[in-house]
């Protein structure tokens, strides 16, 4: 508070002062970090340079992100390299197939918990599209495009407000 009685405000984002000097709109960070938003076009035309690693390490960030949102209320996911790398060949197979079940699994549950409108995105989306529809081609790549949608929605929501 001044002599007058004027207790000066924080200023507004993208105030100019009269000095000179910008001040930046600020992003919420809630928990020291953000989730980052990927474009399908992004993740499939990247998939499509690298082979296929791109692609791992989305699902590999994103299950780390799907285990931070769900952390104080389900037990985390398997780590995604330990499932996809050491134990896939093991169990013939298999266990990336549960793993993806309960990916989605998770990332609709969290969707519905945080109200957004998911299309009822769930492990069956998985088993229809990128299982039973794989076969017709695009199958597959209607799933990775609906998973990138409720992810970025997820994103975005936590984003906005964080957790809760």
């Amino acid at each position: 508070m001044d002599n007058n009685g004027y207790i000066p405000q924080q200023p507004q984002a993208g105030y100019v002062p009269p000095q000179g000097g910008y001040i930046p709109p600020q992003q919420p960070v809630y928990g020291g970090r953000s989730i980052e938003e990927v474009s399908f076009g992004k993740l499939f035309g990247l998939s499509i340079i690298t082979c296929g690693i791109y692609s791992l390490i989305y699902y590999a960030k994103r299950a780390d992100d799907i285990n931070y949102l769900t952390a104080r209320y389900q037990k985390p996911l398997m780590n995604f390299w330990l499932v996809y790398l050491l134990l896939s060949g093991i169990t013939c197979g298999i266990l990336p197939l549960v793993w993806m079940h309960q990916f989605c699994n998770r990332i609709g549950e969290e969707a519905n918990r945080r109200g957004i409108n998911t299309g009822n995105f769930s492990a069956s989306t998985f088993w229809i599209w990128c299982v039973l529809l794989s076969f017709i081609g695009v199958g597959p790549i209607i799933f990775i495009y609906k998973l990138t949608e409720v992810t970025n929605a997820l994103a975005r929501d936590y984003n906005a407000r964080g957790l809760f």
